[in-house]
């Protein structure tokens, strides 16, 4: 089906889902029907196959032809950064959200979202919860409304975006291996998009250990720059809110973790001071400490893993602690 894409003003209350779909013949039935089946009636479907090799393209012209609502597109495999981007701009509706192909959303997702947008925001986020494969939850996020857990949240799913203030400010994924979802969030915070957190927890995520996002980090790859990302993302800002040099301090501690594990022990150490310099050539070094009421939302289990890392370099022992950690 062709499908022309609509840059004027979205249909007023319809939401617009964006689904990248990329080798989910095992998934994509029950993310389709979660959004199908929702208890809220102006929705619309995009669904856009980004080269599938399996038999996703045939389930999603099966639901195309039994739905109305339902729009396949149908492309070369090009990555998720810029299917999403096209289904931005295809999209009809006021407003616009993402699941993820392997995901799926509860029933009353569009209405409780909906319910909580007005003209004073532009954004919605709102929990999330992760479960295997098999359907065991692993863990849930409730929002309680904090500044810092509009940070946390850099995910493109579990919210509600007004397309209006997307397409007017230019707010697109980035073209990368890695960090699409935090270039995205956080072009739409540097244009100043007024967020409201809710308690809401509509969203399953779905533990897949053989996909993109949990396979590309791993063995800090040369060919994926975690500070080309983070380049791109401090461009964005004029002045770097203390909250966003505190989340870079997070984030890397995060990337030496968990891409550093496989790496070694030389590597690790090497990216360590790779990524200090860059703090400091740019001076986003936080103030903020792990433990600041600033930070309320934060889990402990991530308070005292920024704050463990600091003790380890601050008494010299990254050496030993690469020795023991690291894999590769």
């Amino acid at each position: 089906m062709s499908y022309e894409p609509s840059l004027t003003r979205g249909e007023l209350g319809k939401v617009s889902f964006v689904i990248p779909v990329y080798n989910a013949e095992n998934t994509i039935v029950r993310c389709l029907d979660s959004i199908v089946h929702q208890d809220y009636e102006p929705i619309e479907v995009i669904a856009i196959n980004d080269g599938s090799t399996d038999g996703s393209l045939g389930i999603l012209r099966e639901y195309e032809a039994g739905h109305d609502n339902v729009v396949v597109i149908d492309t070369p495999n090009r990555g998720v950064s810029v299917t999403r981007n096209d289904g931005i701009r295809m999209a009809t509706g006021e407003y616009l959200a993402f699941v993820d192909c392997d995901d799926y959303i509860d029933d009353d997702y569009a209405s409780t979202y909906v319910s909580q947008m007005d003209a004073r925001h532009d954004i919605v986020v709102g929990g999330w919860r992760r479960r295997t494969g098999a359907g065991k939850l692993m863990f849930e996020r409730e929002l309680s409304g904090s500044e810092w857990e509009s940070y946390i949240n850099v995910y493109t799913w579990s919210k509600l975006y007004r397309r209006d203030f997307l397409l007017e400010n230019n707010v697109q994924f980035l073209d990368y291996g890695i960090g699409e979802d935090m270039y995205f969030a956080f072009t739409a915070r540097a244009r100043h998009a007024r967020m409201k957190v809710i308690d809401y927890v509509g969203y399953t995520w779905v533990n897949n250990d053989v996909s993109v996002s949990n396979t590309a980090h791993k063995g800090l790859k040369k060919n994926l720059d975690v500070l080309y990302l983070l380049d791109k993302i401090n461009a964005l800002f004029n002045v770097k809110p203390e909250m966003l040099k505190y989340y870079y301090k997070r984030f890397l501690v995060w990337w030496l973790l968990y891409s550093g594990k496989q790496a070694t022990p030389d590597d690790f150490l090497a990216e360590h001071d790779r990524v200090m310099r860059w703090i400091d050539e740019n001076q986003v070094r936080s103030r903020l400490t792990p433990f600041s009421p600033r930070l309320r939302g934060e889990k402990l289990f991530e308070r005292l893993s920024v704050f463990t890392f600091g003790i380890i370099e601050r008494l010299h022992l990254l050496r030993l602690f690469s020795l023991v950690y690291c894999r590769g």
